[in-house]
């Protein structure tokens, strides 16, 4: 028995589609979760973003360097994060982990950031990434994704191969371009 070309593209660009499928499920169930880190770790933080007064004057970066450093004297302080409200506190990052909140005028340590919403937008990365994969595994949460890209390229090139109709008349062009109202069975499947 013998397969036409077509129908071997088909049935390859279904499994190919299904399995890719599941990572870019998690993929994009992920990446949305990440899309709103900032905004769900302000809320968390709320508190640290409450301030009586709302002062123009911003302590020396030296002050503020210094002050968050007394935390963790072995950590440097990789970043501070200033906002345009005046009352919002200055984000000064210890390291990789760890954020501590200022104020902005005394240098006062308002607080960190909560371990528990930082935790889990780590998890939700680790996932989107590499699958939550660590140590050496993280080589195959990659390798996995990079097939997936690979595989991905696969449906492009097949799905547009399916997508050209095997007659190219304007007739066949338009029943592949246009939505059929009305249809039924395979032809309702195909649009």
């Amino acid at each position: 028995m013998r397969l036409p070309l077509r129908r071997v593209v088909f049935w390859a660009h279904l499994a190919v589609g299904a399995m890719v499928g599941l990572v870019v499920v998690m993929m994009s169930a992920t990446g949305v979760v990440l899309t709103y880190e900032k905004q769900v770790v302000r809320w968390a933080d709320r508190e640290q973003w409450v301030s009586g007064a709302s002062s123009q004057e911003v302590a020396p970066l030296s002050t503020l360097i210094a002050s968050a450093q007394r935390l963790d004297p072995d950590t440097p302080v990789s970043s501070l994060v200033f906002h345009a409200d005046p009352s919002a506190p200055v984000e000064a990052s210890l390291g990789r982990g760890r954020t501590v909140y200022l104020d902005p005028a005394t240098a006062r340590i308002r607080g960190e950031r909560d371990p528990k919403v930082r935790a889990f937008f780590g998890a939700v990365r680790g996932w989107h990434r590499w699958f939550n994969l660590s140590g050496d595994a993280r080589a195959v949460g990659r390798a996995v994704t990079g097939w997936s890209n690979l595989a991905f390229l696969f449906l492009i090139v097949s799905g547009r191969y399916l997508w050209v109709p095997r007659r190219r008349s304007l007739r066949h062009v338009r029943a592949v371009l246009l939505v059929r109202k009305g249809a039924r069975g395979r032809a309702r499947d195909f649009d």
